[in-house]
């Protein structure tokens, strides 16, 4: 018992962030031993989702985009409902975050059902080609619907080459190693 109290006697005196980092890291090595699926599921959400919180505190053209790598990734590894929930997930979150949650999120979602559902029928072909089509294909989609709803062109031009361009180089670098990990 003693040994018990000296342990919660040292966990006290930890920072209260970093007793937070200990028990996520915890539980997402728990999750990866139970689960890898469940494991990346909630990184590509999460890193998605965090990835935008710049967009609450200036407002760019710019666009750092994890949504479409997790969405995409996990689609053609666990399946289109897998990458659906992913895509879903991190937009909301992303959105929510960046203080940009509006009615434009439906455009998004259609988007993301599309490219999931995609991006498993063509799981076969390589990641890095998977992946720069079905961006183009979501901004092809999504695009005319957001002009039409009132986006600035010039914004959103920037919008969609800055993503293309930053998923372009996620799917040439990045993708081919996660998608290593995914299986």
């Amino acid at each position: 018992m003693k040994a018990l109290s000296s342990v919660v006697s040292h966990y006290k005196k930890i920072d209260k962030r970093v007793r937070i980092a200990i028990l996520a890291a915890a539980f997402l090595l728990v999750l990866f031993a139970a689960s890898r699926m469940a494991f990346w599921v909630l990184v590509f959400i999460f890193a998605a989702s965090v990835a935008e919180i710049y967009n609450a505190y200036v407002r760019t053209p710019l666009h750092l985009d994890l949504v479409k790598l997790g969405t995409i990734l996990t689609a053609a590894a666990y399946g289109a409902p897998a990458g659906i929930f992913v895509g879903l997930a991190s937009t909301f979150f992303a959105k929510l975050f960046s203080l940009r949650l509006d009615f434009r999120i439906v455009v998004s979602f259609a988007g993301i059902i599309i490219i999931a559902t995609l991006a498993h029928a063509f799981s076969q072909v390589p990641i890095k080609i998977l992946g720069i089509s079905l961006v183009a294909v979501y901004y092809l989609i999504t695009s005319p619907i957001n002009l039409l709803m009132g986006e600035e062109p010039a914004y959103a031009a920037a919008y969609v080459g800055s993503s293309l361009l930053v998923n372009a180089m996620l799917f040439i670098a990045v993708a081919p190693r996660l998608a290593g990990l995914l299986h």
